[in-house]
């Protein structure tokens, strides 16, 4: 099988094509995925129109998911993490990925405190 290219020419990810094919003869046209984390562990929940496929999701298209969210967004689960919603959707034949991510990040402030609470040279 040739490589496939876009219109840039550049190589497209097969998991992007399996992607595309399977959500088009599932009549899927959008996947939410809601991703948070923190202390090294995560969690990612996807969420679709379960009207149109009333299955949970096939093992390997929930790992595509997870890797795509990975190649592109990278969410961090360690110390403080991140959390987001990402939608992937077929918009006019193209696979579409839109996502809103925070990492959180812990700010610390540091204060020394010196104070003479009895002076006992005064009693």
């Amino acid at each position: 099988m040739s490589e496939i290219k876009d219109v840039t020419g550049e190589s497209v990810n097969d998991n992007y094509v399996n992607l595309s094919m399977w959500m088009i003869e599932k009549n899927l046209t959008f996947i939410d995925i809601e991703y948070s984390g923190y202390g090294d562990s995560g969690e990612i929940n996807f969420y679709y129109d379960k009207k149109v496929f009333p299955d949970n999701l096939p093992e390997n298209i929930e790992v595509i998911l997870e890797n795509i969210l990975n190649q592109i967004v990278n969410p961090n689960f360690n110390n403080s993490g991140s959390r987001g919603e990402a939608k992937l959707s077929i918009q006019d034949g193209k696979l579409m990925f839109d996502c809103d991510h925070s990492d959180i990040i812990e700010d610390t402030r540091d204060t020394s405190y010196n104070e003479t609470l009895v002076d006992t040279s005064m009693l």
